[in-house]
């Protein structure tokens, strides 16, 4: 198995027991704005219910951020798993200092917990997969002031 298919097991497996533990508090869903990260190319590759888990959507992503791309400020109702797989992935989270995850690392986002990334590579694009699980009717980020 490649290294590749190897991330995507742990991702999916990780995904599957933090949903299945009860890791998506849902948050209020009043006034809630679905965001949509501009200047990504986004590639969803899976996106429906959570066998075995009731009321719970699967969605696995494929991004590409160009050079210099920064996306707006968010937060997500469930768990969020995200796998660089090229370049230097960028998390400006709300009361933490700075991080940057690089290829082959993965990042864990807290839920509900408002956050900005960022590719800072002036010269190269920045690729991800995104392993998220919603609650249902949920949308998969909310745009944060």
């Amino acid at each position: 198995m490649d290294r590749s298919a190897i991330a995507m097991s742990l991702i999916v497996a990780g995904g599957l027991m933090a949903a299945s533990m009860g890791g998506q508090d849902a948050l209020a869903t009043e006034n809630k704005e679905a965001y949509v990260s501009p200047g990504a190319d986004k590639r969803t590759l899976i996106n429906e219910p959570l066998y075995g888990v009731k009321a719970q959507i699967v969605t696995i992503d494929h991004y590409t951020m160009p050079a210099g791309w920064a996306g707006g400020k968010h937060y997500h109702t469930g768990p969020v798993y995200v796998y660089v797989l090229e370049g230097s992935f960028t998390i400006d989270e709300q009361g933490k200092e700075r991080r940057i995850f690089k290829a082959g690392e993965l990042y864990k986002e807290p839920i509900g917990a408002p956050m900005q990334a960022r590719n800072l590579n002036a010269f190269e694009p920045l690729k991800l997969l995104v392993f998220q699980v919603t609650p249902e009717g949920e949308p998969l980020m909310v745009k944060a002031e």
